[in-house]
């Protein structure tokens, strides 16, 4: 169960604060970048140490296939997942992480969605983009998906407008089976294809919450379906999911991805801070704390008109004296859990 943290106000000017607030690393600095577990794909070559090829044929992605790796394409700057004939059989391609490692942190990708213009209208119809984690075992004979966190996977169907997104997550039942929690559409987006979006997900204890292009659009707090496995990291450009790709749609397309990155919290649980002036404040190590008190009864703390800070602690941010958060600057507290 997701403790709560009691924020104590002792201050006389305060402009504005978001209390339980979700902040991405853009803006958060308690989240750190795992260089080592990310991937910027400024390579002519896929990094083999972290990534297997998937080819997809007619639907989902599978296992390795050597004869496709054309379709996995890195051109220095891109990964290209490129979608075209071989032999008369409409291909794509995909990439999953080879080992299930990454568990609790901030998941994103940067991309532009495959996609093309019919009679002046976007449209998406056959192209089944997805990025998502999920958990495999081996149980009774029968390969048991355990869990899943789906970040973007609009069917082919769905992504028609090539202005949708899907997302949701599911939880484990046991025998091979499972169920999605549920599933939310973002829709009336920007032209997926034009351009390059963020898509991400905050993955925390009993928390999720989604984001578009750094804006928080879904989020659920102390959910026990929430997965809690180690997770595989996939990329792929699958096809149909309900709607097949016309045969006047314009091939190749390529879903292009900038890069993956993935960040965890920095976690200092057990220890506590305290800030009493602006210098301390601009040095601050931002990590979750037990308890962080900013200021004292004879302080004077200001942040500065843009700045956008966030205190994470396990059980109470104290604010005392004169905390002065000016117009057109930001404060958030959130409530955060060690893991």
């Amino acid at each position: 169960m997701r403790k709560r943290i009691y924020l104590l106000m002792l201050f006389n000017s305060l402009m504005f604060l978001a209390a339980y607030a979700q902040s991405p690393p853009s803006i958060d600095e308690n989240w750190q970048l795992n260089t080592t577990m990310s991937d910027e794909f400024n390579s002519t070559s896929l990094d083999n140490s972290k990534w297997d090829i998937l080819y997809c044929i007619a639907g989902e992605c599978y296992g390795e296939g050597a004869m496709h790796y054309q379709h996995v394409i890195l051109d220095g700057n891109y990964l290209k997942l490129k979608t075209d004939y071989i032999n008369y059989e409409l291909w794509a391609a995909g990439i999953r992480g080879d080992r299930a490692e990454y568990s609790y942190g901030y998941f994103e990708i940067r991309v532009k969605l495959p996609g093309y213009y019919n009679n002046g209208e976007p449209c998406g119809k056959g192209f089944f983009p997805a990025f998502w984690l999920a958990y495999s075992e081996k149980n009774n004979d029968c390969w048991n998906v355990l869990d899943e966190i789906d970040i973007l996977e609009p069917t082919g169907l769905q992504y028609s407008d090539a202005r949708t997104n899907v997302f949701g997550w599911h939880d484990e039942l046991g025998d091979c089976t499972r169920e999605k929690v549920d599933t939310f559409y973002h829709n009336n987006l920007p032209v997926l294809f034009e351009g390059f979006h963020k898509f991400a997900v905050e993955w925390l204890p009993e928390t999720i919450v989604y984001y578009f292009d750094d804006e928080p659009i879904y989020s659920s707090f102390n959910d026990g379906t929430v997965p809690n496995h180690p997770m595989q990291v996939f990329i792929d450009q699958q096809l149909g999911g309900g709607a097949w790709i016309n045969r006047n749609t314009p091939l190749p397309q390529y879903m292009t991805v900038d890069y993956f990155r993935y960040y965890q919290l920095k976690l200092d649980c057990s220890n506590d801070a305290t800030i009493t002036s602006n210098t301390q404040l601009n040095d601050f190590n931002f990590k979750v704390k037990r308890n962080i008190t900013v200021g004292n009864n004879t302080s004077n703390i200001s942040l500065l008109t843009g700045d956008k800070v966030t205190f994470r602690a396990t059980n109470t941010v104290t604010l005392k004296g004169t905390f002065t958060v000016p117009k057109g600057s930001e404060l958030h507290i959130i409530p955060t859990e060690c893991y």
